[in-house]
């Protein structure tokens, strides 16, 4: 050290030995300031009548006088950009997989009364065509609620997850609902059959699901496929749930999800709808 130069230490250790590099990086940690106390007691000790080992003493000393202290700090993550956690991204992600795959055989019943004549029989009653409709579309509505709420009810006892504001996810859960309604009603209404529209819309689910985030972490995906994900709604879902689960939001929170859900959902059920054939 006197000629400004770090000795080298061995250190052997058994192959099992897991804490290796910690103790390197202490080791490393006291030669550099050994190193930095020598050379600043010998540059004391040009400008003075002392031997540098009297500065050099003095140097040790104070540092071995001086305790260690430890700062406790409470960090609020509330609304920070936390990850969310397995048990709840799943949670999430396959209720969402599960609604959107029940909607899309649910919306073949429309197919099925077709099919049977009961489809016929409504057009022949007083009801008028966009009650018909309207009375579909509340009813896959409702439909869609009760296997979701189920979901979330048993996720809550048994995995523990919590979903966040009631308010907020009985909104985002709605928006969404709408949303995979009128993509069901639009799938129904490009088939012929209920057998292609069932394997149609399952090959829908599970490759959007796929690139949206639902499986697996969207961060993880490239970059081109994180920019298709952009235009499907299960990717505006997640952030929303995300959102309330993870970070403790509220309704304010996920207004701006809830919004391009009801985009997907405007979209979706004007071309569904029109899509239906009365004759």
């Amino acid at each position: 050290m006197l000629a400004n130069q770090t000795p080298i230490i061995t250190f052997q250790h058994v192959p099992e030995f897991t804490s290796i590099s910690t103790i390197t990086q202490i080791l490393s940690n006291k030669l550099e300031k050994m190193k930095l106390e020598v050379l600043a007691s010998k540059k004391w000790s040009e400008y003075s009548s002392e031997a540098w080992k009297v500065m050099f003493a003095r140097l040790e000393n104070a540092s071995q006088t001086q305790p260690l202290a430890i700062d406790k700090m409470n960090i609020n993550t509330k609304n920070s950009a936390l990850p969310m956690s397995g048990m709840s991204a799943s949670a999430s992600g396959f209720s969402i997989m599960f609604v959107m795959m029940m909607m899309m055989s649910v919306t073949g019943t429309i197919l099925e009364a077709r099919k049977n004549g009961v489809w016929y029989r409504m057009l022949a009653t007083p009801a008028s065509r966009f009650e018909i409709s309207t009375g579909y579309l509340l009813s896959f509505f409702l439909i869609g609620w009760i296997q979701f709420g189920v979901l979330m009810i048993f996720t809550h006892f048994l995995f523990d997850v919590n979903w966040g504001d009631p308010v907020a996810v009985i909104l985002l859960v709605s928006a969404l609902l709408f949303a995979v309604v009128g993509l069901g009603l639009l799938n129904a209404g490009m088939v012929n059959t209920v057998e292609q529209q069932a394997s149609i819309g399952n090959l829908i689910v599970v490759s959007t699901c796929m690139v949206s985030g639902v499986y697996w972490p969207i961060e993880i995906e490239p970059v081109f496929m994180q920019k298709i994900a952009e235009f499907l709604p299960q990717t505006w879902a997640m952030r929303g749930f995300t959102d309330l689960v993870a970070n403790g939001g509220t309704l304010l929170d996920v207004l701006d999800n809830v919004a391009i859900l009801l985009a997907f959902a405007l979209l979706f059920l004007f071309f569904g709808m029109s899509r239906i054939r009365f004759e």
